[in-house]
């Protein structure tokens, strides 16, 4: 079986992160996998929102393990795959990883304007505290099942600020890096920023 090429992207809750990687599997013509699917899935079978799955998720690791489990079963495919996971670096070593990140306000204002079912705020403030307690949550589940630090830039080959970017621009930047190939970028990062006219 030949080896799936693969794309890894993470990054801060509101950075872009599910638009881009579902842009980049499309002008690839690759296959999109993402952790948030299996994550919102699970929660609606549950009859919970996302914030509620995640707590749970702290007291309970085998709730991470499922939704793990399910991205990782992209190693046992054939293809070229585009998969948005915050373990994403982990799972997939050998994969050219991406982190997004943006600033806090930016994010919070972002998830607010998606108006998810699974994951709704009432206001900026209550976003800006939910994505910040998630975040917390997340880099310390992580931290304890896998001894990883998802936060720490140096695991990622690409990292980019998306504060002021299109997904449109950074599409552009993360495939003007050499991905396809094994080379490692790692530390690289890419700050996009708007021309003031």
């Amino acid at each position: 079986m030949v080896r799936p090429r693969l794309l890894a992207i993470s990054g801060d809750l509101g950075s872009g992160k599910t638009t881009v990687a579902v842009r980049l599997a499309e002008q690839l013509g690759w296959t999109y996998a993402a952790t948030g699917t299996f994550q919102r899935s699970l929660a609606s079978q549950l009859g919970i929102d996302t914030h509620e799955l995640n707590r749970r998720a702290a007291a309970d690791p085998s709730i991470d393990h499922l939704i793990d489990d399910q991205v990782r079963r992209v190693s046992l495919q054939s293809g070229s795959f585009v998969v948005e996971s915050r373990m994403g670096f982990h799972f997939f070593p050998d994969a050219f990883s991406v982190y997004l990140y943006c600033d806090l306000e930016t994010a919070a204002d972002r998830v607010l304007r998606a108006e998810r079912s699974t994951e709704s705020y009432s206001d900026l403030q209550s976003a800006l505290a939910g994505l910040q307690s998630r975040r917390v949550n997340e880099i310390h589940r992580f931290k304890n099942l896998y001894d990883v630090d998802i936060g720490d830039l140096r695991n990622y080959s690409l990292s980019i600020d998306t504060t002021f970017a299109t997904a449109a621009e950074v599409c552009t930047a993360t495939q003007a890096v050499p991905y396809h190939s094994a080379a490692k970028f790692l530390g690289r990062d890419c700050t996009l920023k708007r021309d003031s006219d």
